[in-house]
């Protein structure tokens, strides 16, 4: 975007303002900076603008939260250092993982960069995000642009975090994924070398990094490592181009299998608790176990998250293409997953009142929610939902063994309710007890997948 569309847009919503404030007699020159602003930002946000590489960015207007300065213009709060602007959410875990190795580059580069982290969420949430990591010994040290709409509508991407790079001259270098903030890029950067910081675009050519073609007769399909140009996410199959097309990207092996095995059972996904490893080889076993406190988060995503894809012939079916995305997955890991009846040791949730306190209202917008609140917290949330929803969110607490249904309540919920993290079952009881519920251990002969040494 040059200069001159950003006086075009600008010119048009500043008419408009003028025409309405026609009987206000006179303006001051901080209020008439007041309304251009107002019109490069709502210009900016309306046409939803990718502000193209090479490009200054315009003067906009932030509010920061946790910084020492009241500056609020982007430019000048940057003063002339290399600005990286970090996306992120209270809910995104690789963001959260990330914070520490932000800020030990902030400490180091403090003079010449500054690495500013950029949320859409409120300040009043992240200050009681600030607060609650401040009391458990796990400060937030970075300022951060909140209730940010602008920034996103220039650089657009498809999920958090996403970097973007910005010279001393306030022209954008260039987007990358989290990987590429690192010393060595810094340093490559600080002399004079953005070479390295390229954009970052989700353009999926069946092409990934590292690849490993496994093709056959009929069809093509690649299976490569974790890929920073690609969001996280599992699809159903599509027909791009004349071909059929199944793709999972930056998935953990066992999302793989789980994904691929849709077109062998009707229930495609067994929570991680309804799953058993059987393997010989301690290091395959330790790809599905793996100890997230004891090893650096991007050696993890880089190391245990690979990209699939299959193209086909139009006329393969869905079931047909899951079912050849699973043989691929189990002869290139010599894994082999199976749906099989075992006891498991499980907590039934019953209902322990005749007063119905889980009832939802049906006006209440769906909404589901199981987020590591702030990292510390675990947060259930299901208004207008079902209670499998309320079962899918406890099993996806830690610390407690497999949950299932045995309330046979078949209208639409509402529970709300945040415990602590390692807060043990008492606490979780304290919680649903306040809804007529309770988890009953139980031994149940159930559905399992096994994964087991390809043979």
């Amino acid at each position: 975007m040059n200069t001159k569309n950003i006086r075009t847009i600008m010119f048009v919503f500043f008419s408009s303002i003028v025409l309405q404030l026609r009987s206000v007699q006179c303006y001051s020159q901080s209020s008439l900076d007041s309304i251009s602003q107002q019109c490069i930002n709502i210009a900016l946000a309306k046409k939803g603008i990718d502000l193209p590489i090479g490009e200054t960015l315009p003067t906009i207007s932030v509010s920061i939260e946790g910084a020492q300065s009241d500056q609020s213009i982007l430019q000048k709060f940057s003063r002339g250092k290399i600005l990286i602007l970090d996306f992120w959410s209270q809910w995104c875990g690789s963001c959260i993982a990330s914070f520490p190795h932000l800020e030990k580059l902030q400490e180091k580069y403090a003079n010449q960069i500054l690495i500013l982290p950029v949320t859409f969420q409120s300040r009043s949430s992240v200050c009681n995000f600030r607060k609650t990591r401040m009391a458990l010994n796990r400060p937030m040290l970075l300022p951060t642009i909140v209730e940010d709409t602008l920034l996103r509508a220039l650089f657009p991407h498809n999920g958090d975090p996403f970097e973007v790079w910005i010279d001393p001259n306030g022209k954008l270098r260039g987007t990358t994924s989290q990987f590429e903030l690192t010393e060595s890029v810094i340093e490559k950067v600080l002399n004079g070398d953005w070479s390295t910081v390229e954009p970052l675009q989700a353009n999926i050519d069946g092409k990934f990094s590292g690849t490993n073609k496994l093709t056959e007769p009929l069809f093509g399909s690649f299976l490569g490592r974790y890929d920073p140009h690609f969001p996280n996410g599992r699809n159903v199959p599509i027909v791009e181009n004349g071909q059929k097309i199944l793709r999972c990207t930056n998935a953990p092996i066992s999302w793989l299998f789980q994904w691929a095995l849709r077109g062998k059972y009707d229930s495609p996904y067994f929570n991680n608790k309804r799953c058993l490893y059987k393997f010989k080889d301690s290091i395959t076993f330790k790809k599905f176990f793996i100890n997230m406190d004891s090893i650096d988060h991007y050696d993890y995503v880089i190391h245990n998250k690979y990209c699939y894809e299959l193209r086909t012939p139009i006329e393969f079916s869905d079931k047909v293409l899951f079912d050849i995305a699973y043989r691929q997955l189990e002869d290139y890991f010599k894994i082999s997953v199976r749906k099989e009846t075992h006891f498991i040791n499980c907590l039934k949730l019953v209902r322990i009142s005749n007063v119905d306190k889980i009832a939802g209202d049906t006006i209440t917008p769906i909404e589901f929610m199981h987020e590591p609140d702030e990292d510390l917290y675990d947060y259930i949330k299901c208004s207008g939902t079902s209670m499998s929803d309320l079962i899918t969110a406890l099993n996806a607490i830690k610390t407690i063994p497999l949950v299932i249904d045995s309330t046979n309540y078949l209208k639409k919920i509402n529970v709300n309710f945040r415990i602590r993290k390692m807060a043990g079952l008492d606490s979780l009881q304290l919680k649903l007890k306040e809804y007529g519920l309770k988890l009953i251990a139980s031994r149940q002969l159930l559905d399992v997948l096994v994964y087991k040494d390809k043979e």
